[in-house]
């Protein structure tokens, strides 16, 4: 969508992702970001192995870990939606630049 059709709280709000995701850009680099991300996975596989090898606890007893790592799926994710609309934007600037 052109910038130009946006309202002023989308302006905005396309502003912070932009600003948002040019500081995530900077975060992304760092060897810190992968260890992050291996930290999800390696605590979804316990997760995961914890409730196959443990049949005899109860689903529920598995709760507070699921609703932790459900949170940090969100925050990932959210970062990866700032860097996405700030990879779009620049694709949408150098075409337009160029036209």
């Amino acid at each position: 969508m052109d910038p130009q059709e946006l309202s002023k709280e989308q302006l905005q709000e396309l502003d912070d992702a932009l600003k948002r995701g040019a500081a995530f850009e900077e975060l992304v680099k760092q060897k810190g970001w992968e260890l992050l991300k291996a930290q999800y996975e390696n605590r979804v596989r316990a997760f995961v192995n914890g409730m196959l090898l443990k049949p005899e606890l109860p689903i529920t007893s598995f709760e507070g870990e699921r609703q932790q790592l459900i949170g940090m799926k969100s925050f990932l994710g959210s970062i990866q939606v700032d860097l996405k609309t700030l990879t779009d934007f620049r694709k949408k600037d150098e075409k337009r630049s160029t036209e």
